[in-house]
């Protein structure tokens, strides 16, 4: 969703709230930044990372206008700002010039990662150590003309969508098991 900057002409985009404007991946400048900022904890010891959201850095170039689909009179921005194409390249050189020089875990939280494409995000030559995979976590809601939604669900659907989960994942590397989320 785009803001406006009070008393300036200017706009700043944000796929979350509105106190969280996005970084332009776009610009090599602000990713060195970012490294160097990475690489500075991990010079530190710190031995690993949390990385929220990282699958809506790249945006849809096309910077078009979404029709609304809430309820509340909102358009979803994941259609134009989550996993989109080139992705893989501004992950590749995150991982090339920070997580690769250091003996730490990474734990991407990558929303809508397919699970045929697994093999890019975990495991040896993946981008990170482990990853959330949401859809059992997700399984009593929606997301659609009525975002979030509660749907009905049961035990075993629990159970086949963690089964599922594990199957697609262990070929990989490994899970980040959760249940639920702050979100």
């Amino acid at each position: 969703m785009w803001e406006a900057v009070p008393g300036r002409e200017e706009y700043y985009y944000h796929t979350f709230g509105k106190k969280q404007p996005d970084f332009n991946w776009e610009n090599p400048a602000l990713r060195q930044k970012l490294y160097d900022m990475v690489n500075w904890w991990l010079d530190k010891g710190i031995a690993g990372f949390r990385v929220d959201a990282i699958t809506f850095i790249k945006k849809d170039p096309a910077w078009q206008d979404c029709p609304a689909d809430g309820g509340d009179g909102l358009a979803k921005c994941a259609k134009v700002s989550r996993n989109q194409p080139g992705i893989g390249d501004f992950l590749r050189e995150l991982k090339e010039n920070t997580f690769d020089h250091y003996q730490c875990v990474t734990i991407a939280e990558a929303p809508g990662v397919a699970y045929e494409e697994l093999g890019n995000f975990i495991g040896e030559q993946g981008y990170f150590s482990m990853i959330f995979d949401f859809r059992y976590a997700d399984l009593d809601i929606t997301s659609g003309s009525e975002w979030f939604k509660r749907v009905p669900w049961t035990v075993r659907d629990l159970r086949d969508k963690i089964m599922m989960s594990q199957m697609a994942l262990q070929k990989h590397g490994w899970s980040a098991n959760f249940i639920e989320n702050h979100d």
